[in-house]
């Protein structure tokens, strides 16, 4: 009797539970450069408000922070910090909704001439998660209105 040989191909996982803590910090940014001047000018009388929706399927809550960019990439001063935090998705794996209600405006001693772009940062935060992983088929979607509170004043001799 002769030994047998066996040749075996196996694919194995490793689940590994983790607990994040209060300490967690997962932040990720990107600037948005523009090329048009219309916002600038608009914050330069006025503010600006951003108003919508941003539906999450992330199984973790996020902070969103909006900052304005001069052309150095330094920041613009604004009155006050444009933040909005984000609900984690539903346990199931559908999106939640979180409304969004933002107000750009610049500090007194600011100017938005020099404005080329917006940085959004996310940052992950623990409370709230849902438990469940991040899947390939999760996604962040924001359905956004710009609204000027105070009006915009239209010049019809500058027009002729």
């Amino acid at each position: 009797m002769y030994p047998a040989e066996y040749d075996l191909d196996v694919e194995y996982d490793f689940v590994i539970p983790m607990a994040f803590g209060e300490d967690l910090n997962i932040t990720i940014s990107d600037t948005l450069y523009m090329t048009s001047p219309m916002l600038s000018q608009m914050l330069e009388k006025n503010s600006v408000q951003l108003a919508g929706s941003i539906t999450s399927s992330l199984p973790v809550q996020l902070e969103m922070n909006i900052d304005l960019l001069d052309e150095q990439d330094a920041l613009i001063a604004m009155k006050a910090p444009a933040k909005q935090t984000i609900s984690a998705g539903n346990s199931d794996g559908s999106a939640a909704v979180s409304p969004l209600d933002l107000t750009l405006s610049l500090a007194d001693d600011a100017s938005a001439s020099g404005l080329s772009g917006i940085k959004l940062t996310f940052r992950v935060t623990a409370p709230n998660s849902t438990g469940r992983p991040v899947g390939e088929n999760d996604f962040v979607q924001a359905d956004l209105k710009v609204a000027v509170p105070e009006g915009i004043t239209v010049d019809l001799e500058g027009l002729m």
